[in-house]
């Protein structure tokens, strides 16, 4: 027997040596998505393609839940908010979950350049989305 053929495909998707991971869990009226590693452009296109199908209605909760995520490249910042306001668009919220000081300065960072969203990076970066 090969060993490929008694080993398990875990349920987690999980990257070494710097690598990303997203884990999403749907429950009640939130969708929950557990970051970790280093959160770039194409990681977030494909958290945000994964999260799109676990959308079953409007008026739904997306909390990214940032406690184990390491870095966030701050060109991803602008991405983030496009996506935070086409969620809103369909009613649902996006929250900001657990993003470290260091996390939060990034995306403020990253987000300002962009005059309309600077009330929305200063509320990320205050734990309030």
């Amino acid at each position: 027997m090969a060993p490929r053929e008694t080993t398990r495909t875990p349920r987690r998707l999980s990257l070494i040596d710097g690598g990303s991971a997203a884990d999403c869990i749907v429950r009640d009226d939130a969708v929950r998505v557990s970051l970790s590693g280093t959160l770039d452009r194409p990681t977030l296109r494909a958290v945000r393609r994964r999260v799109e199908r676990c959308l079953w209605r409007r008026g739904l909760r997306v909390e990214l839940d940032g406690r184990r995520l390491l870095h966030l490249d701050y060109r991803a910042a602008g991405e983030l908010l496009a996506w935070h306001r086409d969620l809103a668009a369909y009613g649902h919220r996006m929250l900001l979950v657990g993003w470290s000081r260091y996390l939060r300065t990034i995306l403020l960072l990253g987000l300002g350049g962009e005059p309309a969203a600077r009330p929305a990076a200063r509320r990320a970066a205050a734990g309030r989305e």
